[in-house]
């Protein structure tokens, strides 16, 4: 996909929420977690608790960088 799209597709999305969503939003959130994927997927809600405080952890190199779109450079 073009990179003009994607930047068309995330103004719309965080224009429309407000800044809650977008892929500007989520690229923001891993540069503040200094790309933890662990730590991404639960600051974004995508990984709960399994029992208290405890985490599986998450290996970002097996997974395809679409998967989460703010892991792509444009």
């Amino acid at each position: 996909m073009p990179i003009a799209d994607l930047q068309t597709i995330d103004r719309l999305w965080c224009t429309h929420n407000n800044g809650k969503f977008g892929y500007s939003v989520q690229r923001k959130i891993m540069n503040r977690v200094d790309g933890d994927c662990t730590a991404f997927f639960k600051k974004v809600g995508w990984m709960k608790p399994l029992e208290s405080n405890a985490f599986p952890s998450v290996d970002c190199s097996a997974v395809m960088v679409s998967f989460v779109p703010c892991l792509g450079r444009w």
